[in-house]
């Protein structure tokens, strides 16, 4: 029999091969982020770490002493023996290694959105049901691809990217486990624990995952034996802790070869976890945060600022189709609890995948987490949202009445939206992820009231301007900005100073009385907002 491959995998295909495409054509054109340097010396702090403890006699003693980094290296290790073996220059290496994790971050919500409307008891009807079961995984994909500040980071942002891709492979894998009850397969139970383990390899709160696998499989397993009478509920808790525990055990070795500090003590995995957030959050707590045309310390900011960011960052369709999701929701609440208590695993995938994403938004809003610049530090909640949105067109198009009667106008507006979306993306191109939405005007209205270009990525641009407008002058160039990416696009006879009085061309955000006292030769603008400027200071004498 002649082997046809079907439409899903064909279309996996596709979107595998675009975005291939995508990251070739457009991975270079970004400039080195603020947090890039600092992973690469991270990376090369681990390494450092292990040429010492193979060298050594006292094995344990090297161990004691670890290094006290409190990020996990996950992304940074890979990276750092790439850089030291392979000669490339090290940001075409990050670009390339970023590209893999923001790959899999897209394929996410794909491979959930497939295993719900495949394997969860599909709630989806009709003749179209398959091309509908086929096809919507990749709206989801396209959904997270085309938020804009999520597309403007997937390239070269070495933290909240991959973390945003291991977590939500961490679900994927706790969601197969959860559409499999009553069954414990100990293979789904195993790459869990892999999958947990390299989410708590690239950042700490990783650890999370086993809170939910404790919180739905436990809730899934009593709502089981309440309609069974109790009769086998400590037994089959029993089995679901055990096989939890091993799960923990596997993710523990995955975990401990990425993370130096945590092989201080047999507890210090755990430890390291915990004290690491606290440091992250100790060193977050003092970030400036312009919000609403005000500043803030990250840890002053008001308890909306996560709702709020997300609301005006986030394309108008996207935002309509998370609404007609929560009218979905509420419409058939009566017939969604039902489906919940009787352990219906199409309802339990959701809940999952709405759990992996609001639990955590709760947790930051309540705690007073400090975030700060935009949305960029809760991306992982975003592979969830974009399932949300996908779920959301899918009840819409099961309403078959209401599309056939509305189908034109329906197409129409949100082709319309869409254009708008991809209009933002290229004219912004490669600063999307300073994107506003109309809530606040756009990017344009958003300006002085949110932050715009806050990882200067402008600072190559601006450093080519100065090269190009020096002749052959010994210049000192002052950054407002951080001198790691600085000191990367400094050339031959340029000097980086951190006194105005000492420097020659100033390169950073607009400042009207150094605009007015030098001369602008040059500035980064995108929409009419301007991101950077350089202004030439030579003869002025700032003092």
């Amino acid at each position: 029999m002649r082997y046809s491959p079907s439409r899903f995998v064909v279309l996996l295909c596709l979107f595998s091969t675009g975005f291939l495409a995508y990251a070739f054509l457009t991975a270079g054109d970004y400039g080195l982020s603020w947090d890039e340097p600092t992973r690469w010396e991270s990376g090369d702090l681990k390494l450092d770490y292990y040429e010492r403890l193979i060298g050594s006699e006292d094995k344990w003693a090297v161990m004691r002493s670890a290094p006290n980094d409190v990020y996990p290296g996950f992304y940074d290790v890979p990276l750092a023996l790439a850089r030291r073996s392979l000669g490339v220059d090290e940001v075409l290496l990050s670009r390339i290694w970023c590209s893999v994790f923001a790959y899999f971050l897209l394929l996410a919500p794909v491979i959930m959105t497939r295993l719900l409307l495949k394997r969860g008891s599909s709630p989806l009807e009709g003749r179209g049901r398959q091309a509908l079961e086929d096809f919507a995984p990749f709206v989801a994909g396209l959904v997270l691809l085309l938020m804009p500040e999520l597309n403007g980071h997937l390239f070269m942002n070495p933290k909240d990217v991959p973390f945003a891709a291991t977590y939500a492979w961490g679900v994927v894998a706790l969601l197969r486990v959860l559409l499999d009850l009553p069954r414990l397969a100990w293979g789904k139970i195993a790459l869990f624990g892999v999958l947990a383990g390299f989410a708590m390899a690239t950042r700490p709160p990783g650890v999370a995952l086993f809170g939910f696998f404790a919180l739905f499989l436990g809730a899934w397993v009593v709502t089981r034996e309440v309609r069974s009478g109790f009769s086998g509920l400590w037994k089959t808790l029993l089995g679901l802790a055990f096989k939890g525990a091993v799960a923990l055990v596997i993710a523990w070795a995955t975990l401990l070869p990425f993370w130096p500090r945590a092989q201080r003590s047999l507890l210090a995995p755990f430890t390291s976890s915990t004290d690491g957030l606290a440091r992250l959050q100790n060193v977050a707590a003092a970030q400036p945060v312009l919000y609403g045309g005000e500043f803030f310390s990250a840890n002053e900011t008001p308890w909306t600022y996560s709702l709020w960011m997300f609301a005006i960052k986030q394309p108008e369709w996207i935002l309509l189709l998370l609404g007609v999701g929560a009218f979905a929701a509420v419409f058939s609440w009566r017939k969604a609890w039902t489906y919940v208590a009787e352990g219906d695993r199409f309802a339990w995938g959701v809940l999952l995948v709405l759990g992996a994403a609001i639990v955590p938004w709760v947790f930051v809003i309540v705690s007073g987490a400090s975030i700060h610049n935009g949305f960029r530090h809760m991306f992982y909640v975003l592979p969830f949202v974009a399932v949300a949105a996908a779920l959301s067109l899918c009840w819409l198009i099961s309403r078959s009445s209401f599309v056939e009667r509305y189908r034109s106008l329906l197409l129409g507006f949100g082709g319309v939206l869409v254009a708008f979306n991809l209009y933002g993306l290229v004219s912004l191109y490669p600063y999307q992820y300073i994107y506003y939405n109309s809530l606040v005007g756009g990017v344009s209205g958003a300006y002085g009231s949110y932050e715009t270009d806050y990882w200067f990525l402008g600072a190559e641009r601006g450093f080519e301007i100065v090269e190009e407008d020096r002749g052959d002058r010994q210049v000192a160039v002052m950054m407002l900005g951080p001198r790691r990416v600085a000191r990367y696009y400094l050339r031959e006879g340029m000097e980086l100073v951190s006194d105005l009085a000492d420097a020659t061309y100033y390169v950073g955000r607009p400042i009207p009385d150094l605009i007015q006292a030098g001369r602008v030769v040059g500035s980064v603008e995108r929409r009419g907002v301007p991101l950077l400027v350089v202004v030439d200071l030579s003869g002025i004498g700032i003092q």
